[in-house]
């Protein structure tokens, strides 16, 4: 009869536990870690949601601010003194006379104009009623531009300074 040796292995299931606890591991560790991710995402939101009411309630401040300023009635200012330049071309102005360009320097007190205007006469009238507000003007030249619309032939560009004018 033959002789039969048995050894005695680690049952089955202890077998099975051994090669699925490192899984287990990797699956806890893994579930902790979201736990822990998903509580700082809601954390952050809590924060957030907090900003955004405090910025709501100040938004809604500011829009009660503006429609009380709107609903104020309107004053009237004063003009502005860098622009007195343009006073003195409202009062010397007329429909024969079309403001091609303007450019200002307030601290100078001096206008760079481009004009046209439908005749040489009506040119020199206008320089003229500019001068009779006490403003210096200077007439930098001029000459026919057919390239303009009609009735405006002349195109001129004058310098005018208005520091005389009170």
């Amino acid at each position: 009869m033959k002789e039969h040796r048995f050894n005695a292995g680690p049952p089955y299931q202890a077998k099975l536990l051994f090669l699925l606890l490192p899984v287990l591991l990797i699956v806890a560790a893994g579930s902790w870690h979201s736990l822990r991710l998903k509580q700082r995402v809601e954390h952050q939101l809590t924060l957030e949601s907090g900003r955004l009411l405090m910025h709501r309630a100040e938004a809604q401040k500011i829009l009660a601010r503006q429609k009380a300023f709107a609903a104020q009635p309107t004053k009237l200012r004063p003009p502005a003194r860098g622009l007195d330049g343009l006073d003195v071309l409202q009062q010397s102005w007329q429909e024969n006379i079309a403001l091609l360009s303007v450019n200002a320097d307030p601290r100078k007190k001096t206008l760079r104009l481009e004009l046209a205007a439908d005749s040489l006469n009506g040119l020199l009238d206008f320089v003229l009623r500019l001068e009779q507000q006490k403003a210096k003007v200077e007439l930098q030249g001029h000459k026919l531009d057919p390239s303009l619309a009609t009735p405006w032939r002349i195109r001129a560009s004058l310098t005018l300074e208005y520091k005389h004018v009170v």
